[in-house]
Formats: structure tokens, sequence, C-alpha cells
């Protein structure tokens, strides 16, 4: 009694396995022997009849590669001084002219404002001085005043000159050093990353912000040296975006000829259609074009579903169909699939009416 209870589960799954591979099998379905017809089958020869198509596909090889910009830059500080703020973030887009740093300038927007005065103050003398000059000279030459007094006139006039312009010279230096404490984008641009924090003390030669142009834009892969010799300057090939999860058409614009020793790849770097969408460092896969394979396919509705298996009904020489087991590949336009194994060019299949997901209703096992 002890052994019967332990022996009838086991009993029970051996034969639940049996059955599920029996199912797969397709031992639960009409059975026809090779070459002959089964009545499903009979009605099938006088549906519509396809020929198997054969054609050459290329094989190609994806290469990884991320989005890289051709003309990046690397701000950095100008002088020393305390950040006070930074009002642009990591992905930011700015545009020529738009602040991206700001340090702390009181004591060089104070000095700027000592020089102007100094300058104004200038201006004013050397105006005042010119119009005396131009009186003198005047009277001069109706012999009303000595030439010593239009001497003494043309000094201070040239004195005038030279303290205006050495105070335009002293502005020009104080603007430059108050624009230090201001960093403006150059031209329109990308934030990559905002290195610096408000509060932090600047200095010279530290880095502050990262920006790219996003119009310079380009995918670099590393493609086999191999296969490198298969693509050329201007040529149109597909790449993969894994972040847009759709394939974009690209043009090869540069092959680095230099092959790197470790890997043995070279960098083919490819132009993007509207690079503005995309941002650095994405992830694309580059399609090489490597060889030409001849394969053969089918119409979609022609493959039939035995289990987890797929077939086809050919129709042989003596117009009668026979079942035959085939491995499907990619779909093609059309409505047509690529047959890998089972079927060669030229031999005739039977179309069904149903699509293939119907037919593995179909052949379902009954009862």
């Amino acid at each position: 009694m002890k052994t019967l209870k332990h022996g009838g589960p086991l009993a029970l799954a051996a034969v639940t396995l049996l059955a599920g591979f029996a199912w797969l099998a397709g031992w639960f379905y009409d059975r026809t022997a090779p070459g002959q017809v089964s009545g499903r089958e009979a009605e099938a020869g006088a549906r519509e009849v396809a020929e198997v198509v054969a054609h050459e596909e290329v094989v190609f090889l994806p290469s990884p590669g991320q989005l890289r910009a051709d003309e990046r830059s690397l701000v950095t500080a100008e002088m020393t001084g305390k950040i006070v703020d930074v009002p642009v973030r990591a992905g930011d887009e700015v545009e020529a002219g738009r602040l991206i740093i700001q340090i702390e300038d009181k004591e060089r927007r104070a000095r700027m404002k000592q020089v102007e005065q100094q300058l104004k103050a200038d201006e004013a003398t050397l105006t005042e001085v010119e119009a005396e000059w131009r009186r003198d000279k005047q009277l001069y030459d109706q012999n009303a005043v000595p030439e010593e007094k239009l001497d003494t006139t043309q000094r201070r006039l040239k004195t005038a000159q030279a303290n205006v312009q050495r105070s335009q010279e002293r502005m020009t230096e104080a603007e430059a050093l108050f624009a230090d404490t201001r960093i403006l984008a150059q031209s329109a641009a990308r934030v990559i990353d905002a290195y610096a924090e408000v509060g932090e003390v600047a200095r010279p030669g530290q880095p502050l912000v990262e920006l790219y142009q996003p119009d310079t834009l380009r995918l670099e892969c590393s493609v086999p040296e191999s296969v490198v010799d298969q693509l050329q300057i201007g040529q149109s090939l597909i790449a993969r975006m894994s972040a847009l999860g759709k394939d974009i058409s690209v043009q090869v614009d540069e092959i680095v000829p230099r092959t790197d020793s470790a890997s043995r790849t070279v960098i083919v770097k490819c132009r993007l259609p509207q690079p503005e969408s995309f941002v650095e460092g994405q992830f694309g896969e580059l399609f090489v074009p490597v060889r030409k394979m001849r394969q053969v396919s089918v119409p979609r509705t022609a493959v039939r579903w035995i289990g987890q298996l797929q077939f086809v009904l050919v129709v042989n020489d003596q117009d009668r169909t026979e079942r035959r087991y085939v491995i499907v590949g990619r779909d093609l336009p059309s409505d047509r699939v690529v047959i890998l194994s089972g079927l060669k060019e030229g031999e005739r299949v039977v179309v069904a009416e149903e699509s293939v997901e119907a037919s593995e209703e179909q052949a379902r096992p009954r009862g």
C-alpha cells in the first residue's frame, strides 16, 4: 500500500509528459504517409498555389557606436572669484550670448565705474582745451596773441588728448576684466554638463561648463578592419538607434585611416539626418553590408502550424500535396517570409485562405 501511494503521482506525471511530447509531434492529428494526400490536404490542393521564389539577400554586420559631436567646447574660468549664478543645467539648449556662469563682480564693477568717471572728466577737459586752442589759433592768425600763447595752449591740448587715450585704454581693460565675470555662450549649443556650483570659488583654467553643437553630431562606430573596405565616403547605410527604437538612414562621412591594435577595428563616422533631434552619447548600430546570400521565400499564408512546428503543403509533380516541415526566417514586404530550410526555388506550395495565426487555431487537437 505504501508503494502504491508514492507510485500513483509519478505514473500520472509520466503520462502527462508523454502526452505533451505526443501533442508537439502531431500524434493527435490526421497522419498521412509522405507523398500521400490526406483529406484535409486534398482540399488544400484546390486552393491557390504559389511558387517558391529565390532572391539575393544582403548580409549585414552590426557595428556598435555612439553619437559624438565634432564641435564641443569646455568653458573655463579666466579669473578667481566666487560663483554667484549657474543658470544652465545638463541638457539645456542655449543661444549665442546667453549667460551660463556669473562670477561675483562687485570689485570689478566698482573699478569700471571709477575708470568711467575719470574718462568722462578727461573728455570734458579735452573739450575745453580744444575750444581754447581753436580760439587762440584764430587770434594768433589775426596777430592778436603772441606765438608763445598758442604754443602753451597746444601743449595743454596734447596733454588732454593723452589723458583721454590713457583713460580709454584703462576703460577697455576694466571692461575686459568685468566681462570675465560674465561667461556667455559663444554660439548656439547644448549643455553636456555644468561642473560649477553656486558658492564655489572659480580659479583660472578651472572647467565650469561643457557644451557641444548639436548640428555636428555624427555616429562613430567601430567597424572590423576585415569589412571596412566595403564602405566608401558618401555611401548611404542603415543605422539602428536604440534610444529611438527605429532605424534611420545615415551617410558615411569619414573613415579614420587608423586601426585599433587591440580590437582590430576602424572608426567610421556617419552623418545623421536632422542631428538636432539626437543627443550626444546615444548608442547606435551601423549595419555594414558584408556579402550576399541567396534565399527563398513564400507567401506568409503558406506557412501552417502543428503545435510549435511550422510546415507548408508542397505540390509535387503529380499535383498531389505533401507536408514539409520548414524553418521560417524574417518577414519580407508584400506579406512574404524567408524560408531558411525545407524548400528550394521553383517548388510550389498551397496558399491558405486564413492567416498564419488562424491556421494555428485550425491545427488544434480534436476532442
